[in-house]
């Protein structure tokens, strides 16, 4: 369905309703933002619980290296909501990234994750695409359909 989704994202609106009436997956208003360490003991179920819709999820890495990766999150999000689509979710490494996109937008679910990685991946872009992807796989196994999309 992930993939219907995206599509229907990329479809304008001929009706003027949003674009998520079509697809059946309209869940702003719906779903409820969380900010957490989904490293630790239940917090990636607690999530999941909170931010997924119909057992779907869509999930975009960030880290506050550069303003224009902030700019280009908000704008995912606005796109996202703006069409009805809430059920999305920013990972990064560090709190402080969650605490900064909190401050610009409350409403969307930002979570880190301080599981150790191998030496010299720390903070860079092998570190992000690590837990990324050990994201989707957690999620996956908890029985969620997960799209990851690039915010840049």
């Amino acid at each position: 369905m992930l993939p219907a989704l995206l599509f229907v994202l990329l479809v304008v609106s001929a009706s003027g309703a949003r674009l998520c009436e079509k697809s059946g997956y309209c869940s702003a208003g719906i779903v409820k933002p969380v900010y957490t360490d989904v490293s630790k003991p239940g917090q990636m179920k607690r999530l999941l619980e909170s931010v997924a819709y119909r057992k779907e999820l869509i999930v975009t890495a960030f880290t506050q290296n550069s303003n224009d990766f902030l700019d280009l999150l908000l704008q995912l999000h606005d796109e996202l909501t703006r069409n009805g689509y809430a059920h999305i979710v920013a990972l990064s490494f560090k709190e402080e990234d969650c605490i900064l996109l909190q401050r610009q937008t409350p409403g969307m679910a930002c979570v880190w994750d301080t599981s150790p990685v191998g030496y010299g991946m720390q903070g860079g872009p092998e570190h992000l695409w690590h837990l990324r992807w050990r994201f989707m796989g957690r999620a996956s196994r908890m029985g969620y359909n997960v799209m990851s999309i690039d915010n840049d």
